[in-house]
């Protein structure tokens, strides 16, 4: 479109889709861009679903998710049962997190 042009947009998306959405794009893996425009996105609707918010920020922005590798070396204190080094790199950042 040229540059003089006015447009409009309206876009429709359930709770769901778009929190999907926004864990993804807010993730510190999303480009900076992405995640600038994702924060802007939470901000306007978090006013509008205080309850679903603060859900989203709880369990979705700052929970932690464990594979079951993972439980099981919770469970049984040894190390992780995997030679992956990724899974190994992604297992110390999630001890660290939880502070471990």
């Amino acid at each position: 479109l040229p540059v003089s042009l006015y447009t409009e947009w309206y876009w429709k998306c359930d709770l769901h889709n778009l929190f999907h959405f926004l864990s993804l794009r807010m993730d510190s893996h999303a480009q900076q861009e992405i995640r600038v425009y994702a924060d802007a996105m939470y901000e306007l609707i978090k006013p509008i679903i205080p309850v679903s918010a603060e859900a989203f920020e709880q369990y979705r922005l700052n929970g932690v998710f464990l594979t079951s590798l993972e439980v099981e070396s919770l469970r049984s204190g040894k190390p992780l049962a995997s030679d992956n080094k990724r899974e190994q790199t992604e297992w110390e950042q999630k001890r660290a997190r939880l502070g471990l």
